[in-house]
């Protein structure tokens, strides 16, 4: 495993080690983008979310009617992401 890989996997392991793991709330910035290409998205547009983390973002997109793709190598996030994919 890379250095950073490792890094990253410590900090979803451990309960909110960072502010932005906790939240299920998508980013200000993602909501600021998403506000301005809203009325603009068309059927089977499609967006990657690289370093997808937990999907909050990537989840917030999907929901405004894009097909999103996730780009993450941290096992717990792709299971939280998957797990979303589940309920939807």
């Amino acid at each position: 495993m890379r250095k950073q890989q490792a890094i990253w996997q410590k900090e979803h392991l451990l309960k909110n080690s960072l502010p932005s793991l906790a939240v299920q709330e998508p980013s200000s910035a993602a909501v600021y983008f998403g506000s301005k290409i809203k009325n603009k998205i068309e059927s089977g547009q499609i967006l990657v979310d690289i370093g997808a983390g937990r999907g909050r973002n990537a989840i917030y997109f999907a929901k405004l009617g894009l097909e999103v793709y996730c780009l993450e190598y941290i096992q717990q996030a792709i299971e939280a992401i998957e797990k979303f994919k589940k309920v939807k």
